[in-house]
């Protein structure tokens, strides 16, 4: 709890204090969770021929999002520590906003591809979900999902 609660306070304390804005280079350092989010995509997305303009743009959304989704949760860490009446209203609240914003960090980056590419862009932002549900007390040495072959 404690380091989820220094991390964003030292990114916004960097941007009241007048210093230049955070760039994607230290991404990791003040939004962890963003950078490895950022660190997939750009895996995935490593054969495909982007311009160098579409990657200028996507690091851009993808480091205001960043930055939003760390302001969120400092907000958060605020509310938690309040630990007022309305926690639970103010938490859902702080949830919205984060899928709000990832949702249009999203729409950001489909925007700047070209209509062919939407399908596989689609696949890796919104990834299927698992087609196994796998949890629940069972004979874990005849279950064909942990045990590959078991009978």
């Amino acid at each position: 709890m404690k380091r989820a609660l220094v991390i964003p306070i030292f990114a916004i304390s960097a941007l009241m204090s007048g210093q230049e804005s955070l760039s994607c280079d230290s991404l990791e350092r003040w939004a962890p969770r963003e950078a490895r989010w950022w660190k997939e995509l750009q895996r995935a997305t490593a054969d495909w021929d982007l311009s160098l303009e579409i990657q200028t743009r996507w690091e851009g959304a993808v480091c205001e999002a960043a930055l939003e989704l760390e302001r969120i949760a400092v907000r958060r860490a605020e509310a938690e520590a309040r630990n007022d009446a309305a926690l639970a209203d103010s938490l859902s609240a702080l949830r919205a906003e984060e899928t709000a914003i990832r949702s249009a960090r999203n729409a950001q980056l489909l925007a700047s591809l070209p209509l062919e590419w939407w399908p596989a862009m689609q696949e890796v932002l919104d990834p299927p979900k698992p087609a196994v549900l796998h949890f629940g007390v069972h004979d874990r040495m005849k279950c064909e999902v942990c045990v590959p072959g078991a009978e």
